[in-house]
């Protein structure tokens, strides 16, 4: 979870503290002065899991730092939609460039059967005008090999 907020502080441009540092619970708070922002999280039941329990997602300290900065004056609202207008940008320059994609797309997986009988389960699939996958070819054979000769 420590990568978790140190990436979050690096994406946003912001310096967070560690209040608690346990094993099983964290709990981070930004060092702008006046600054509300925190987050608490901890391990689930699993073990594994790591759960934010409390966010308070709220800088108020960036505008600060562009003051120091820059020597702007600038409120979070506007600055919210700048950053909502940049990811606008960013989002169609991705669409368009996903229409020089091939639609022409065959995809080839096999797998073990288990069972008495065994084998190998082969599959040819492409997709639709929908993108929805269609199989083209199904075999079973007795192994799988690497050599097209065989």
């Amino acid at each position: 979870m420590r990568d978790i907020f140190k990436e979050y502080a690096i994406k946003e441009g912001v310096e967070l503290k560690r209040v608690k540092n346990h094993r099983v619970r964290q709990t981070c708070e930004c060092t702008g002065d006046g600054c509300v922002w925190r987050a608490n999280g901890s391990y689930m039941i699993d073990g594994v899991t790591f759960m934010i329990k409390t966010l308070l997602d709220q800088h108020d300290c960036q505008g600060d730092l562009l003051r120091e900065n820059y020597k702007a004056l600038v409120d979070i609202q506007r600055l919210y939609k700048a950053k909502h207008r940049a990811s606008k940008e960013l989002a169609k320059d991705h669409a368009k460039c996903s229409r020089y994609l091939r639609r022409p797309f065959i995809g080839v997986d096999g797998c073990h059967l288990k069972g008495p009988f065994g084998g190998v389960l082969l599959l040819a699939m492409s997709l639709d005008a929908n993108s929805g996958l269609f199989p083209l070819a199904i075999c079973i054979c007795e192994k799988e090999t690497n050599n097209s000769w065989e």
